[in-house]
């Protein structure tokens, strides 16, 4: 299962971690999944990739510059 952190998700995503946090808060993101106490989220890549198809922003692999 590939998954990705918070931080590359905002960036495939072109936008914030603090509004993945909104976006999540509003039930718009995908299911997370949360690691290390409760300190860690993170994010299906297969997901984060169906929810970039539906937008018009920015989509970047992630760790690709």
């Amino acid at each position: 299962m590939g998954l990705v952190c918070i931080y590359e998700t905002a960036e495939m995503l072109g936008v914030s971690r603090q509004t993945l946090y909104r976006w999540q808060d509003a039930g718009k993101m995908p299911e997370r999944i949360v690691k290390g106490s409760g300190t860690r989220t993170y994010y299906r890549l297969a997901d984060i990739l169906a929810l970039a198809a539906t937008r018009n922003g920015p989509l970047q692999e992630a760790g690709s510059e």
